[in-house]
């Protein structure tokens, strides 16, 4: 809108109402997803955490963050309607290999630990308890 006394434009949030001359304080400043970025799928956007170089996911629409690409629509196959059935599916991104961590070693969320009877591996999230034998599931 613009100030019917200046002209100069300023922003009304539809919802609360409030206004501001700030464009950096809008919607308008947020960069819009593009169809063809390979990290925006419906309302998840994936990211890479520096720390740990794995990617998490945040829900665009209600700020849910999760290390599970299951449970995003990254974890579903999306094929294009022009897009035959018989096309096949683009590669799948390969893990980067790094090497065998130690018992106690954390990366991440999660912390490697040994079986005291076999001394074999196991895995434990730090911040939701789960544990796995697989190093792919961490």
């Amino acid at each position: 809108s613009a100030d019917p006394k200046t002209g100069k434009i300023y922003f009304v949030n539809t919802k609360t109402k409030k206004t501001t001359w700030k464009i950096e304080d809008t919607d308008f400043a947020k960069p819009t997803p593009s169809l063809n970025d390979p990290d925006v799928r419906g309302d998840w956007k994936r990211k890479l955490d520096a720390k740990s170089g794995k990617h998490y996911y945040v829900n665009t629409k209600t700020k849910a963050t999760t290390w599970n690409v299951k449970e995003t629509s990254f974890g579903v196959e999306v094929r294009d309607s022009a897009t035959s059935a018989s096309a096949a599916a683009p590669p799948k991104p390969q893990p980067t290999s790094l090497p065998t961590p130690k018992a106690g070693e954390v990366r991440g969320d999660w912390k490697a630990s040994a079986d005291p009877k076999t001394g074999k591996l196991y895995f434990v999230n730090t911040k939701n308890k789960k544990t796995t034998w697989k190093i792919e599931d961490t």
